[in-house]
């Protein structure tokens, strides 16, 4: 089985500690690490694996390390947007150190060197991270890859001059389609999706199971998400579960989740599926 992992940002991101200012997060970017989460989730990806055959394919979110900079263009107080890749890139690192750890021989794919955005055609080329890709899963290598900036191309003259937000939900359902991978698993902090906010109402209510077709209504999240949140990552896997990729988001703080979800148990979280 062909399976990509997202591991996201607000899984191994605290965002519990906002930072208030560029001079924060520059003074001390390992703070927002959830250092012990991330080495967990790796020991049960680790042990997932040694039960099956599945092939992996990683992505992750950058919380903070990406989102802040973005949101009320703070990059601009350090004078180069391509600082927002910078950070991205060194919780990247943190991920990496954690898998290689463990054993993973692994290929990291920064975004920012090897996709682009065509702001003509409003879609992202990744043909070159793919490609790069391929060569790491027939040589054993475990590809990693994350939410960043990209270049556009042709020049873009909006809101980024000539740079373009590609999310990691956006690379997971890309990378699924272009491998016809048989499931996108999400791994987040709460218990799959919900009608309300389970962090403040009690009687907020999990969806088991949602069709490509069906219409989900949403919480609305108070925190920053330059990509869209939870309604954009919803409308995505409907459009990826459309073209047959199922994919299950859950919570990779409790139990073994993660690990019972990646040898197949899809009675975890919310699936989403045809």
């Amino acid at each position: 089985m062909k399976i990509v992992l997202k591991l996201g940002g607000s899984l191994i991101v605290n965002k519990d500690i906002v930072p208030t200012s560029i001079r924060g997060l520059k003074k001390n970017p390992q703070r927002y690490i959830k250092t012990s989460v991330i080495k967990n989730s790796v020991k049960e990806i680790f042990s997932s694996l040694q039960n099956t055959q599945d092939q992996l394919f990683v992505v992750h979110g950058v919380g903070h390390y990406g989102h802040f900079l973005i949101d009320q263009q703070r990059w601009k107080e350090l004078g180069d947007i391509e600082i927002v890749h910078t950070y991205c890139d060194f919780l990247n690192k943190k991920v990496i150190g954690s898998f290689e750890k463990i054993g993973f021989k692994t290929k990291p794919l920064p975004p920012f060197e090897t996709c682009c955005y065509n702001p003509m055609k409003r879609e992202f080329n990744i043909k070159n991270l793919w490609g790069l890709a391929l060569k790491a899963l027939k040589q054993g290598q475990l590809p990693i890859t994350y939410g960043d900036i990209v270049p556009t191309k042709p020049a873009n003259r909006g809101r980024y001059d000539g740079f373009e937000v590609i999310s990691g939900d956006d690379l997971a359902v890309l990378v699924a389609r272009l491998w016809k991978a048989n499931k996108i698993i999400m791994a987040t902090d709460v218990d799959g999706l919900y009608d309300k906010n389970p962090k403040k109402y009690k009687d907020a209510k999990l969806f088991r199971k949602i069709n490509p077709e069906q219409k989900v209504l949403v919480p609305i999240e108070t925190s920053i998400d330059v990509t869209g949140g939870i309604k954009e990552k919803v409308r995505k896997l409907q459009l990826a579960a459309k073209d047959g990729i199922k994919s299950q988001i859950l919570n990779a703080l409790e139990g073994k989740n993660l690990e019972n979800a990646l040898e197949g148990n899809e009675n975890i979280g919310t699936l989403i599926s045809q």
